[in-house]
């Protein structure tokens, strides 16, 4: 026997060897998420879908959904893109977890708790549908001109 043929048959018995050792995990565990899985739930927070609850917690359902400058292209690399969930608001380089929602006529005001280049900060942001739900416009000031930022929703 070959020196190759040798490390062939080393490397089908391990493979078999590991393939066991598999099957005995997944029957003995069958609930227990692959660590993939896992890592990629802990590093991004699943999108929440639209619900009664997003309007009952103040949060008009029509301004949950992906958001970016009016002039933006809606790339995930856009620094005024936004992401707006029933629970947190995502942007460029931070993360708000929505504390609480207050309304006031068409203001919906958000109380986060922000995460964002290795800092944490408290922060509340205003916002108002506009153009029959079209235009997110924001209480901050526009990059350019003297408006408020307006926002138009992506798609998907």
């Amino acid at each position: 026997m070959t020196k190759l043929s040798k490390i062939a048959l080393l490397a089908a018995a391990a493979a078999l060897s590991l393939s066991a050792c598999s099957s005995e995990t997944d029957e003995a565990a069958p609930d227990t998420p692959a660590a993939e899985e896992t890592s990629v739930a802990a590093a991004e927070p699943a999108a929440q879908p639209v619900t009664e609850a997003a309007e009952a917690d103040g949060i008009p359902a029509g301004m949950i959904g992906v958001w970016d400058y009016i002039d933006g292209t809606c790339d995930p690399a856009s620094d005024l893109r936004l992401e707006i969930a029933s629970d947190h608001l995502t942007f460029y380089e931070s993360y708000g977890t929505v504390q609480s929602v207050t309304r006031d006529g068409d203001d919906v005001t958000f109380a986060l708790t922000m995460e964002g280049e290795g800092e944490t900060w408290e922060e509340s942001l205003t916002y108002r549908l506009a153009e029959n739900g079209t235009i997110l416009e924001s209480d901050t000031r526009a990059p350019v001109g003297d408006g408020p930022l307006l926002r138009k929703r992506c798609e998907g």
